[in-house]
């Protein structure tokens, strides 16, 4: 009995989801060449700032930043501009190289941070992997491994919790958590790491308290309101999702008065988490008095001006609104694309007949994973326009952030509406399918194909960026 009772347990998704995120998330760190995520090399400096108390940025002339080691901020640089699309790849000589370089912190270099607008508390999961990694082996590659296996570790810690949570569609989430580039973004070190976490747990802790018997309690709210601090913080462009709260229906309030007050108080803190990173790091940041008029650019080649960009654009509103929906339909393939698996700073796509496979498979998950309670169609209305809202509010984001005048969008990656994913997965929830004997089997039916997904993963991720 107790040897079933054992089977059955680790069967289930949330475990499946542990085993497979940290083995294969594991195999990622390791696989994926250093520095190379989208970014990674200047959120591994943040980190190691962090890591090494330089919270606050100190301005230098025309720069604002702090202190690296010189061999830290040679070795990530020297892995940095590998361009794929002309077929080249790191090579294991420069991985083998950079093994032998010493981190020697008292030579130090100023690094000017382009990302010190961020809250450095999305940062911080990997600081404290790189301090401990300081501790161990402080050689530059060594910090980065240190870095990424502690977001690994912060990522599957928090959607176990989230999977464990889900009332439904656990198996649903499971192939949405372990999806290649899903997992690529948890073993690098990038704020897209706790934002896609922090997301599925909000979701998890909603769905729990509206398919639960018990109306919610303070702890619960309270629980609520860290959770979508901690979510402001990682990432800016995912103000809508909080409205997801508003699907619970009043009876879980206790009365129609109580649910009312309690929504119109959520309204307000939406409102004061739309400002709070302004109000807390922001106002830090505007008592340094910095000229961000003569800070160093990442965007040199055109005029990059948002402000600037909505003057001219709303001058023909109907023009405008055509270049953005034009831009979809060209895009569409290569965005879909990108929340799948696009690797090497997203010059390197898995093959299209995977892209194929994988989609249609988180559909039939999602769709054939239904149980007794499911979401109602006025709360899917909801979610619905949630799931929209934000998809164009990046867009539109995305296209004003563009160069000025410009008809087309710059920028915007696939990997962007991974947080979205869920809320679209959400919609095809039903209690159809609920008394279908595969549903007692679809955990370890996920776990295998997971197991060859991301197997071919980690195969492809090797022969195609090393060599």
């Amino acid at each position: 009995m107790k040897k079933n009772n054992f089977i059955e347990r680790f069967s289930k998704a949330e475990y499946i989801f542990l085993f497979l995120g940290l083995i294969f998330g594991a195999i990622l760190v390791f696989t994926n060449p250093p520095y190379h995520s989208n970014d990674e090399d200047r959120h591994f400096y943040y980190s190691y700032l962090i890591a090494s108390g330089q919270i606050i940025p100190i301005v230098k002339g025309n720069e604002v930043g702090g202190y690296l080691p010189s061999n830290l901020f040679n070795v990530t640089h020297s892995f940095q501009g590998i361009p794929y699309f002309q077929g080249k790849k790191v090579t294991q000589e420069m991985i083998e190289k950079a093994k032998l370089v010493e981190l020697e912190p008292i030579n130090l270099r100023f690094y000017h941070n382009y990302h010190f607008h961020q809250n450095p508390i999305s940062y911080l999961p990997f600081s404290i992997g790189i301090l401990i990694g300081k501790q161990i082996d402080s050689r530059p590659i060594c910090l980065l491994w240190f870095g990424r296996l502690a977001g690994l570790i912060f990522y599957v810690a928090l959607v176990f919790i989230a999977l464990k949570l889900l009332p439904i569609m656990k198996n649903a989430f499971l192939i949405m958590a372990l999806t290649p580039m899903t997992l690529y973004q948890a073993a690098s070190i990038t704020y897209d790491t706790p934002l896609i976490a922090f997301t599925y747990l909000f979701i998890a802790i909603i769905l729990k308290i509206n398919f639960g018997e018990n109306t919610i309690q303070w702890k619960e709210l309270i629980a609520i309101i860290i959770i979508l601090i901690f979510h402001r913080y990682s990432k800016d462009g995912y103000l809508f999702i909080p409205f997801l709260f508003f699907i619970l229906p009043m009876n879980k309030f206790g009365s129609k008065r109580k649910a009312l007050l309690i929504f119109l108080g959520y309204f307000i803190f939406i409102i004061i988490l739309f400002y709070l990173p302004s109000l807390t790091w922001g106002t830090i940041i505007s008592s340094l008095n910095i000229n961000h008029e003569a800070l160093p650019k990442i965007k040199k080649d055109f005029l990059h001006d948002s402000s600037l960009n909505l003057s001219y654009q709303i001058q023909e509103p109907l023009k405008s609104i055509g270049n953005i929906i034009m831009n979809i339909l060209y895009f569409k393939e290569d965005w879909a694309a990108g929340a799948i698996g696009k690797f090497g700073y997203s010059y390197t796509k898995l093959p299209v007949w995977l892209y194929i496979i994988h989609g249609l498979t988180l559909l039939s998950v999602s769709f054939f994973d239904s149980s007794k309670i499911f979401i109602s169609n006025k709360q899917k209305i909801i979610i619905c326009a949630i799931a929209f809202i934000s998809a164009m509010a990046i867009i539109v984001g995305f296209y004003l952030e563009s160069p000025v005048g410009n008809n087309q969008i710059f920028g915007l990656q696939g990997r962007y509406f991974i947080p979205l994913i869920p809320f679209l997965m959400l919609l095809l929830s039903n209690n159809i399918n609920s008394h279908i004997k595969i549903q007692k089997f679809l955990p370890l039916i996920c776990g295998l194909y997971l197991i060859s997904l991301l197997g071919y993963t980690a195969i492809f991720i090797n022969n195609n960026l090393i060599q």
